[in-house]
């Protein structure tokens, strides 16, 4: 008797902590999303004086489009991607 109802212990924990593991993926995975998509929203200006993205990225994302380094700062990334898109 006393062997399972530790073992049932042991299931209940072992449960709950697979459950909190999970609650934690899937707030990471929240979290990314999240980024992405404000990273959206931000101009490539705004992401360049953030940090998250370089003078070199951006110099690969705007070739083929026409703009040079200043005009692509008023642009959002997925706006630059249509012009490479559509331009080509």
């Amino acid at each position: 008797m006393k062997m399972s109802y530790t073992l049932a212990l042991v299931g209940t924990l072992v449960a709950a902590g697979a459950g909190t593991a999970m609650a934690g993926m899937s707030s990471s995975y929240v979290d990314t999303r999240q980024q992405a998509a404000h990273a959206q929203t931000e101009t490539i200006g705004q992401q360049l004086a953030n940090g998250s993205l370089t003078v070199p990225q951006v110099n690969q994302l705007i070739q083929f489009t026409g703009l040079n380094a200043d005009e692509a700062k008023q642009y959002t990334v997925p706006e630059v991607t249509g012009m490479r898109w559509t331009d080509n």
